[in-house]
């Protein structure tokens, strides 16, 4: 407990928890964890995409794809950054066997192993709460806050080639994004 005269009583936890930051300048940042981080792969299989999920991968409900689920570490940390759920389409499957044992993010393993470029990447953050099913691996309890990530990566001719969903328990990881103003020319 700390006491400051005028601010009020805080009451700070025993011990330090583990935090990650990631720091963004440039677009590449944004689309990827930095080296550092290792995904665990728990399960991967071929699935028959659910709608709901259908909708946001932009794909036909029952289309088969690639479905591979982790925990993201920091190497030199204990706990967990997230719960990741993967989805890749059947052309590029066999990148499964790289994740988490060859360097990089998955999105270079496609591109390097199958001559794809990335042309663009749409990132939605939003608030949530961890699932009951994922607390125990992330080390929190169910329903605790958490900062969800999806990342749709699109090649150069806007067909989707991955899209990942990460689930980031609260308050051990923050984006840090730093914009610029830029000096324009008035005319």
């Amino acid at each position: 407990v700390l006491r400051r005269q005028g601010a009020g009583t805080i009451v700070t936890a025993r011990e330090t928890r583990d935090r990650f930051v990631q720091e963004i300048s440039s677009a590449e940042e944004l689309m990827q964890y930095p080296e550092n981080t290792r995904l665990l792969v728990l399960r991967a299989r071929r699935v028959a995409v659910e709608p709901v999920v259908a909708s946001y991968i932009g794909c036909a409900a029952g289309e088969e794809w690639l479905r591979v689920e982790g925990i993201r570490r920091v190497r030199v940390t204990a706990s967990p950054i997230c719960y990741t759920t993967l989805h890749v389409p059947p052309d590029y499957a066999d990148v499964v066997d790289a994740i988490g044992t060859e360097p990089g993010p998955v999105y270079a393993l496609i591109e390097r192993r199958f001559g794809l470029r990335v042309g663009s990447v749409e990132l939605d953050i939003a608030a949530g709460t961890v699932p009951a099913e994922h607390a125990d691996l992330l080390e929190v309890e169910a329903g605790s806050a958490a900062l969800i990530i999806r990342r749709r990566y699109l090649d150069s001719h806007g067909r989707v080639f991955e899209v990942s969903e990460s689930c980031h328990p609260a308050p051990r990881f923050t984006y840090r994004l730093t914009l610029r103003r830029t000096e324009t020319a008035e005319g």
